[in-house]
C-alpha cells in the first residue's frame, strides 16, 4: 500500500507553518527571546530553539538522534 506524501502544512502534527518558521529564523538572533516566541506560536521553547538555530544545527541534531536510535540495543529490528 502506498501512502500519500503530505507537505509540512498538511500534516496535522505540525504546529508551525512555513511562514512561522521563516519568522522564527529571521527574528531568533536579534528579536524576542525563545520564551516569547514560544508563547506567540503556542509551542515549546525547545521547538523554537530547534528551528531558530539554523539548518546546520538541525542536521547535526537529527544525525545524533538517528545514531542514538540505531545503536540502541533494545530497539525492534
Amino acid at each position: 500500500m502506498k501512502y500519500p506524501r503530505y507537505t509540512r502544512e498538511q500534516k496535522l502534527s505540525c504546529k508551525l507553518s512555513d511562514e512561522d518558521i521563516a519568522y522564527i529564523e529571521e527574528h531568533f538572533i536579534e528579536g524576542p527571546t525563545a520564551e516569547d516566541l514560544a508563547a506567540r506560536f503556542n509551542v515549546s521553547k525547545t521547538a523554537i530553539l530547534y528551528w531558530g538555530r539554523g539548518e546546520e544545527y538541525r542536521k547535526e541534531k537529527n544525525k545524533k538522534v538517528y545514531l542514538r536510535a540505531k545503536n540502541n540495543p533494545n530497539r525492534i529490528k
